[in-house]
């Protein structure tokens, strides 16, 4: 079993704090089993993923200050960089969508807006996507359309590109561009501090990880990206297509090839298709061979 472990201070009460980090568990589909002075809480399995699902114990201590000392202690079953990586990058999401938590409930009038009101209807269940909660309606035609339920979460989507994540988090999988769901892509969505945005989002720092896996310098700027991979800097024309700069990398690299310093390891599978992870991040690029690519996370 890999562990891992951090703490960060709050500027609440224990109570408070504990019932602000059981908010926002909740909101990233995370099953809470225990509350109150210690929460207990586990992903839920994910069928299609190749990591176990992470377990966190998050303890509550009142420090002299008047604020609280949260210590973080995050297990996951099996070894290995995906697990492990998994693990810290669920853990980090936690505790930035934990602490933006708090320090809106401390902030003045004024911060981000509330969540929209439900589309699609009454709603049952709490899945947001890009603040606005999607009615059942809406969400029974969604998941008609693809042939799957949608997890209970909070959620980004760029309806450029197709990609979308866990809000405040990286990049976790790409879909079909244009569905009318949610409100408009927030550049904090991610609550990147990369300087890199795209589609009007600012990158999470894995994200940007993953993309010099392809493209080697990723320069901070404003650019769009299109569903084919398509690119240039905004209002720009396309100057480059990142799709093709996998294949190109794939290429170059052919076979089993480490990246030297950044603990990294790729493999060739034939026809073209491959797949590079790092180790210290768990992320990566997965090419079908046939123009397909995504960036995920273990």
């Amino acid at each position: 079993m890999s562990r891992h472990s951090e703490q960060f201070r709050a500027p609440r009460s224990a109570d408070e704090t504990a019932r602000l980090c059981s908010e926002v568990l909740r909101s990233l589909g995370w099953q809470v089993m225990q509350s109150g002075s210690a929460l207990v809480a586990s992903e839920v399995k994910n069928p299609l993923a190749m990591h176990s699902p992470a377990q966190l114990e998050i303890l509550f201590a009142p420090d002299s200050g008047g604020g609280t000392r949260v210590v973080v202690n995050g297990s996951i079953f099996g070894f290995g960089p995906f697990q492990s990586g998994h693990l810290k990058e669920a853990m980090a999401r936690f505790r930035v969508m934990a602490e933006q938590s708090i320090s809106r409930a401390v902030a003045p009038a004024g911060g981000p807006p509330a969540p929209h009101p439900p589309a699609g209807g009454t709603a049952s269940r709490a899945v947001l996507v890009n603040g606005e909660r999607l009615g059942d309606e809406a969400l029974r035609q969604l998941e008609s359309r693809f042939q799957a339920t949608v997890p209970e979460g909070n959620y980004w989507y760029d309806k450029v590109s197709g990609a979308w994540g866990q809000q405040g988090g990286p990049a976790q999988g790409l879909t079909l561009p244009g569905l009318e769901v949610g409100g408009p892509l927030r550049a904090d969505a991610s609550n990147g501090n990369t300087g890199v945005f795209i589609n009007g989002r600012e990158l999470h720092y894995l994200d940007v990880v993953g993309l010099q896996q392809i493209a080697g310098a990723v320069n901070p700027g404003r650019y769009w990206v299109d569903a084919q991979g398509n690119g240039g800097y905004e209002g720009g024309a396309a100057v480059f297509n990142l799709r093709l700069m996998a294949q190109q990398a794939a290429a170059a690299r052919g076979g089993l090839w480490t990246t030297p310093g950044s603990a990294g390891v790729g493999e060739s599978y034939g026809g073209g298709a491959w797949a590079y992870g790092n180790a210290n991040t768990g992320i990566g690029v997965l090419s079908d061979g046939e123009g397909g690519m995504m960036i995920f996370n273990r």
